[in-house]
């Protein structure tokens, strides 16, 4: 998908309902719902929109309602070999496994190929979709109006004009740099600097029906399977863990699998698709922020669940659901702007905080050893202990 000079859709001074900035799922699950209302919609994305992404490629149930509600399950289904997944396996060093089912089941998939399909879909409901086109400045020009300036493939400098504009372009923030102090600016790479993160693809003998989340000293590993007979091998780990280990992905995962025998037996019978995996250098788990002054921040835009939930994908999807219900709102006359954002920052902090709340509460316990096995024990002891951790950290936004 080519980037492409904008000639109607908000380009160069038409003015679209709708701009989007970023095409992950959040991105693309928004620009779809409001183009499908026959509004006129600009979504652009910096990179080229099918590409492997760093994540750990787990859709949920959750997940899977919004896509069958958006109509993308029978475009997915005959496409994508896609693995059910019914079951969750816990490892922690010198502890039994903890299994706990997933009723219903989910589902693994690449980023690469759900990306694509949600792209393509927006295309097909009439979205002016620009890969390869940055956007560098989002600058409110009034009440009714925004200006996101940007520069395409080319390097040719260009704007988007549009009544609403909606941020979803992941946790990376990349627009109004130049505008915040540098005291905030330090504050966020200090907080954005405890963690670095790790993807790969391999193939062999792996996890089948099952997730499996392998702890060792610091941090996790997370291994799925996906389309194609592939298997997602992901993690997370503080600094500390990842310098300790000699500062390489590499290392790192050979340490883990010194401690946790189980991740070690699991990684013996896989082979690396790539001998360098896709890796983020930071993440942070901080941001709260549903509304950024008078823009729509989603997914992980506006907060990042901790990976080790497996929900990314399904927020995601769920904040463009009430994002996409207030647009439609405010598009509609029904509302006022300012209406639009409280609204929609109430629907996203009523959805949200309590699942980011446990989910970052269950990481810290896991990530210590001392009180992972303190964890899977009370777990493995009160099957209602886990699933309610596993109802709590899962998305509660309505599926509607």
């Amino acid at each position: 998908m080519a980037s492409e000079r904008v000639k109607g859709n908000g380009g160069n001074g038409e003015l679209a309902d709708l701009a989007v900035i970023g095409a992950g799922p959040a991105g693309c699950a928004l620009a779809l719902e409001v183009a499908r209302s026959g509004f006129e919609v600009v979504l652009c994305e910096q990179h080229r929109i099918r590409r492997e992404k760093l994540c750990g490629e787990f859709l949920s149930p959750e997940a899977l309602a919004h896509l069958r509600n958006f109509g993308l399950d029978r475009a997915l289904a005959p496409t994508f070999d896609s693995p059910s997944i019914d079951h969750v396996r816990v490892t922690v060093p010198g502890q039994r496994d903890l299994v706990h089912p997933l009723s219903p089941p989910a589902r693994g998939l690449s980023r690469l190929h759900l990306d694509g399909a949600l792209a393509a879909a927006c295309s097909q409901a009439g979205v002016r979709v620009l890969d390869r086109w940055r956007a560098t400045r989002i600058r409110d020009a009034g009440e009714e109006s925004f200006v996101v300036e940007g520069v395409d493939g080319d390097g040719a400098r260009l704007e988007l004009r549009a009544r609403i504009a909606a941020a979803a372009f992941g946790r990376e923030e990349r627009l109004g740099e130049a505008e915040r102090s540098e005291r905030v600016r330090e504050d966020e790479r200090r907080r954005s600097s405890r963690f670095i993160a790790w993807k790969g693809h391999h193939r062999g003998e792996g996890p089948g029906s099952g997730v499996e989340l392998h702890i060792f000293r610091g941090g996790y590993c997370g291994v799925a399977s996906i389309e194609g007979d592939r298997t997602n091998v992901c993690g997370l780990a503080t600094r500390e863990a990842f310098r300790s280990a000699g500062s390489s992905v590499e290392a790192l995962v050979g340490e883990a699998s010194g401690q946790n025998p189980a991740l070690a037996r699991r990684l013996a019978g896989l082979d690396p698709l790539s001998p360098i995996p896709l890796t983020a250098a930071s993440m942070s788990f901080q941001r709260r922020r549903p509304i950024d002054g008078r823009l729509l921040c989603l997914g992980d835009a506006a907060a990042m669940i901790a990976p080790l939930c497996g929900d990314g994908i399904g927020m995601a999807l769920s904040s463009a659901v009430l994002a996409r219900d207030w647009v439609k709102h405010r598009l509609a006359g029904d509302v006022t702007p300012d209406a639009m954002l409280s609204g929609y920052a109430r629907s996203w902090r009523r959805a949200f905080l309590r699942q980011l709340e446990v989910g970052e509460a269950l990481q810290r316990l896991l990530l210590a050893p001392r009180t992972a096995a303190w964890t899977v024990r009370m777990c493995r002891a009160l099957p209602a202990l886990t699933g309610w951790l596993v109802r709590h950290t899962r998305d509660a936004a309505l599926v509607s």
